[in-house]
């Protein structure tokens, strides 16, 4: 409950500070680029992290194939908010980024485009921790994409 209340205060603080965003016609996720930018990656990894402690919550008091159903869903929901929170997508007209580039290739489930972006970023970035940041974001991306195929 805590992450959703923090992104809940967090998206309407934003509505004040960041006049030049419409509500109803701009993507939440733009919050994420700019001045005040990491507090709303911070209320995107805040409520990825509620809705995955709610997900293992309610599995642990629940049984049966409904339930893990939901569980998986609402577990996936907070991973994806928290890998949308931690890479921005680009503004609209603004240059395209690699962060925006796998924004959109997370979201859109093209794994294998994903990690080519997290590798390619990783070649050119010249700070060693980044680096390695990035090596580590393309092998997840990678890895995910081979368990989720199917075997034949």
């Amino acid at each position: 409950m805590a992450g959703a209340a923090a992104f809940t205060v967090v998206v309407l603080a934003f509505h004040l500070l960041r006049p030049d965003l419409d509500p109803a016609l701009d993507y939440i996720s733009y919050y994420a680029v700019g001045r005040y930018g990491a507090l709303m990656v911070a209320a995107f990894v805040a409520l990825g992290l509620g809705c995955v402690a709610l997900a293992l919550a309610v599995r642990g008091a629940t049984r049966g194939a409904i339930s893990l159903i939901g569980c998986t869903l609402l577990g996936l929901a907070g991973l994806g908010l928290i890998v949308g929170g931690i890479a921005p997508s680009d503004l609209e007209g603004a240059p395209p980024t690699t962060t925006g580039a796998v924004h959109l290739h997370e979201l859109s489930r093209d794994l294998p485009a994903a990690a080519r972006a997290y590798a390619d970023a990783a070649r050119r970035a010249t700070d060693v921790a980044e680096r390695d940041h990035l090596v580590r974001q393309a092998a997840r991306a990678r890895a995910t994409e081979l368990c989720n195929r199917e075997t034949p």
